[in-house]
């Protein structure tokens, strides 16, 4: 599963410190009576044979039973038309901004045959695909991402001739060894389907569709349909891929303990539930389509090193927190110290992953279940976070400290299945 768009910051925080926000970087046609030469009156047969013909068509599409197909579905991602050619089908990477959207376009190309009346593509009334969701997070903690729902139905629209042509060179133009973008149906290949076009036997038909920043990461599953005047095609499919796009963004550049007087206990720089710069009260939200599990370290921030009782160690401690779970941010239940079994963050540089994360909820509100995803900021949140310094000696005495944190965007460990592109071709 190709993993993209992982953020990490570097983060500058002291007792007064800097920590530098996160950035990303989302005709129905009638049918008349033949025309008669000379002014001639046609026999009864041929006249009763001719509108037998015309007005009650055999079943199975068109006039001339020459049932409507689906020759080849594809999508695109703008530009490039594909974000990774390395891999096969389409990929799409997410806009990795909050509320960012990502445009994805869709097409098919349909094949119906024109017969004696000049019928055939002219006759097509609807082309249409429904969107499902991956289905690949049955053991998420919410309800979605990843239970194969129906997503949206979109409704395509005829692409102009010279246009429709354009889109499927494009197409077919990045394609290599590795990567099939256009799934082709019915027999067809490029070159029967380029020349059933150039016959006026085949149009393509568009949309585009906003693909939301928070939809889930995975291969979504097109199935297509098209339908003329006459009778409906077979069912066709394919899945490209929403990229897995990892990251987080704050609302603070500054971090500030002011005075701290006192040794032997925690001081903490609580945040708030509302993503609102310059307030003062740290908040950090997911601004990826996929859960993420957050990594922190600390250099050593002016703290020497002295023996203790319980042994060699820092003169201070860090501890840092997502959301809680006592409605008293300054009171918690466990610290990073008691939850991993005395090994306390010590500012050495070490990463620490992932950071506790104490409340969730899912996309729509709901509360998702305890599970092996409890330490993974999840699609949608946007929630507080708090740091806390433990000191037990001030190494200089009097005076400022200050010092580097790294943030980490991290994999959670777990990944939307892979599928290949192309369904019953």
């Amino acid at each position: 599963m190709k993993k993209a768009l992982v953020i990490s910051v570097v983060a500058i925080m002291a007792l007064a410190a800097v920590l530098p926000a996160v950035s990303a970087t989302t005709s129905q046609k009638s049918i008349a009576d033949p025309p008669y030469e000379g002014g001639a009156t046609p026999g009864p047969a041929t006249v009763h044979g001719t509108l037998t013909h015309a007005l009650d068509p055999p079943s199975g599409g068109g006039a001339t039973n020459n049932p409507v197909k689906i020759a080849a579905i594809w999508e695109t991602s703008g530009d490039p038309l594909d974000d990774d050619l390395s891999k096969d089908g389409t990929q799409v990477d997410p806009p990795m901004e909050y509320q960012g959207e990502t445009e994805v376009c869709f097409f098919v190309a349909v094949f119906d045959l024109d017969n004696f009346y000049g019928q055939g593509i002219n006759d097509i009334n609807t082309v249409k695909i429904d969107l499902y969701h991956p289905e690949n997070n049955g053991d998420d903690n919410c309800v979605e991402p990843g239970d194969g729902s129906l997503k949206v139905d979109l409704v395509l629209d005829p692409m102009g001739n010279t246009e429709g042509r354009d889109a499927f060179i494009a197409a077919h133009g990045v394609e290599n060894a590795n990567n099939h973008i256009i799934c082709y149906y019915n027999g067809f290949d490029y070159s029967s389907l380029y020349h059933e076009w150039n016959e006026s036997h085949l149009i393509i038909y568009k949309i585009c569709y906003d693909m939301y920043y928070h939809q889930p990461a995975g291969w979504y599953h097109a199935v297509a349909t098209a339908a003329d005047n006459g009778a409906t095609s077979d069912t066709q499919e394919n899945w490209w891929e929403y990229v897995e796009g990892l990251g987080y963004e704050l609302d603070f550049d500054t971090i500030d303990w002011e005075t701290l007087t006192n040794v032997n206990q925690w001081y903490w720089k609580d945040g708030n539930w509302e993503f609102s710069p310059g307030d003062g009260y740290p908040t950090i939200r997911n601004i990826g389509n996929w859960d993420v599990k957050i990594g922190v370290a600390f250099d050593n921030w002016n703290f020497g090193t002295s023996t203790y009782s319980s042994g060699t160690h820092p003169d201070a401690m860090f501890d840092v927190r997502i959301g809680d779970k006592n409605p008293d941010a300054t009171k918690y239940n466990q610290s990073w110290y008691e939850r991993n079994r005395n090994q306390p963050m010590w500012p050495d540089g070490t990463i620490y992953s992932p950071i506790p994360v104490d409340n969730k909820v899912c996309c729509d509100g709901s509360n998702p279940y305890r599970g092996p995803r409890d330490n993974v900021l999840l699609l949608c949140n946007t929630t507080k976070i708090n740091f806390g310094i433990y000191i037990y000696k001030f190494t200089h005495g009097e005076g400022t400290y200050s010092g580097d944190i790294l943030m980490y965007a991290l994999d959670p460990g777990y990944y939307p299945d892979d599928h290949t592109p192309c369904g019953n071709s």
